[in-house]
């Protein structure tokens, strides 16, 4: 995906959804520069304010309808071996329908730091980012805490 920023692309992928919230999961070597296109500048992220949320730290890809159930102690393995393979993580937040992806503080986005933690009860603080329509968690790694 690099060099393709504010680019317009052509791809390939499988759409993974739940509860209105939408990945795309690309088809590997499916992806090509539109030729005619110019190029466009991406939407500017935006500190909102900083929450602490209490949940479970989930693999999106299956967590938004891959397997089900994409969460919980019985998912934890397979979760595992997802963020090994650089599916990003969420944390779904306990009691309700929310959930965010996460990223580092200087909003780049995690990949495979988190699978000890995967499938755990956790308390997380960061500041909520808004880039467009998404909404993400900007954490660093010190921000997260086992909860019982």
């Amino acid at each position: 995906m690099r060099g393709l920023d504010g680019r317009m692309v052509r791809l390939r992928g499988t759409l993974i959804e739940r509860d209105r919230e939408k990945l795309l999961q690309i088809v590997p070597h499916e992806i090509e520069t539109v030729a005619a296109a110019r190029e466009t500048k991406p939407s500017v992220p935006v500190r909102i304010r900083t929450v602490r949320v209490v949940g479970e730290l989930v693999d999106s890809k299956c967590h938004l309808g891959v397997m089900k159930p994409g969460d919980g102690p019985l998912h934890r393995d397979c979760a595992v071996r997802c963020l090994l393979g650089a599916v990003p993580p969420m944390i779904s937040v306990r009691g309700t329908k929310q959930r965010f992806a996460l990223l580092r503080g200087d909003l780049r986005p995690f990949f495979s730091d988190f699978p000890a933690l995967a499938g755990r009860p956790l308390a997380v603080r960061g500041a909520v980012v808004s880039q467009g329509a998404r909404r993400f968690l900007a954490l660093e790694l010190d921000d997260i805490e086992f909860v019982g």
